[in-house]
Formats: C-alpha cells, structure tokens, sequence
C-alpha cells in the first residue's frame, strides 16, 4: 500500500452484452449495418445456419454528413461455429453478383474477429467478407460495433448452427 500526498488517476473500461441480453440500439453521425447472403447473393432472412455453410457477409457503413470521417475501425465479432474464409470476397468463384464493393483502408483478420481500417469519402461505403459455420454452436453474432465519439450498434441475434 501506498503512502502519501498527490493526484491519483485511473481509468475503467467495461465491454460486454449484459446478461439479460438487453442492448440499446444507437446510430450518432454514423451507421454500420451488417446482412448475410450465400453465395450466390440470396439474402439469408432466418438465423439458422448449417455446419459448412459459407455465408457472405456485408457491412455497410454510412454517415448522416458530408464530411470525410478518417480512421474508422469497423469490428466484427464472430460467434462461436464460424471462421473466416476470404476476407477478399472478389477472390472467391462466383461473386460477381457483388457490386461496388468498398475496398477498406488496411484489414485485421483474427479468429474471433476481422477488423476493417476505412475511411469514410462516400455517403454509403459497402464491405463484404465471407464465413463457413465449422462446427455447432448456438451463439450471439453482434450486428456492428460501437466507435468513440462518432458510434453505430445494434441488436445483437441468435445464431445457431446446425
């Protein structure tokens, strides 16, 4: 234990969805958004994948101003069951459904996540990636992250693999 006179300073930092699953879902100058199609560009509606399918995913990224927004980290966590097969959509046989695709800044693939490094020059900025459900799990996919200062999160959603 310390003794003694002078100024202490601390920070706290705490993440996480609570345990009740309650989220508050807030946009404040930017939208991230994130829709899952197969292969072939077909919109996936349900939330049920099974074991070895390749989902592509899209996040799209807009802005409520005209402004160019440099350094924005879009994360996306992956739920149990899934990895990451192509960060590069337009390396995979068959996207060319896939158009205007944003190319980010720099790319931060992990395992249980990819981080894309964008700036923001354009209204309304897509990204697409894809996944494979690997093994089965019942998991919380997160829809988008929040930034500092300028943020985007949504609902999180149930995704469980079959």
């Amino acid at each position: 234990m310390a003794k003694g006179s002078g100024r202490l300073y601390y920070f706290w930092q705490a993440e996480g969805i609570s345990a009740t699953g309650a989220y508050k879902e807030e946009d404040n100058y930017l939208k991230v958004r994130k829709h899952f199609f197969d292969r072939w560009g077909r919109p996936i509606t349900g939330n049920t994948f099974k074991q070895n399918d390749l989902i592509i995913v899209q996040l799209s990224l807009e802005k409520s101003f005209n402004t160019d927004v440099d350094n924005i980290v879009i994360t996306d966590m992956l739920p149990a069951g899934f990895e990451i097969e192509n960060p590069r959509t337009k390396d995979l046989p068959g996207m060319d459904w896939i158009k205007n695709e944003s190319s980010p800044t720099a790319l931060d693939v992990r395992d249980d996540r990819i981080n894309l490094f964008v700036n923001s020059t354009s209204m309304h900025q897509t990204y697409y990636y894809a996944v494979r459900a690997v093994s089965p799990a019942s998991t919380t996919w997160a829809r988008s992250a929040p930034t500092p200062c300028t943020t985007a999160s949504t609902i999180p959603t149930t995704e469980p693999v079959r």
